[in-house]
């Protein structure tokens, strides 16, 4: 699977009980419909620093591609006005570097 963002390929990480999809070069992280409610509930951390870089700054500007429905992802504010990018078909959602550690209050 490769990064929405950087078109990199991802690295499968376990989170908790949960696999996530983490990209190595934008340290972007996907999650498939319901991961991340299911993170955010156990408050299952560690999954991201929660230091923004330049980069994942950039990166959160640009709009990402669906690696599961090959769409472009369509950005929503989230708690604390975090920019997330969700796809419209499958419900996955892609959270750039940080933002996850914002999330848990990490």
């Amino acid at each position: 699977m490769n990064c929405p963002k950087c078109e990199r390929a991802m690295a499968v990480q376990t989170f908790g009980e949960t696999e996530v999809d983490k990209c190595p070069e934008c340290a972007g992280i996907y999650f498939d419909q319901g991961e991340l409610e299911k993170l955010l509930a156990g408050r299952v951390g560690g999954a991201d620093t929660v230091e923004y870089t330049e980069l994942s700054n950039k990166m959160d500007m640009m709009l990402g591609k669906c690696p599961r429905c090959d769409v472009e992802m369509e950005p929503y504010l989230g708690p604390g006005n975090l920019r997330i990018d969700r796809c419209t078909q499958c419900s996955g959602v892609f959270l750039d570097q940080g933002e996850f550690a914002e999330l848990v209050g990490e």
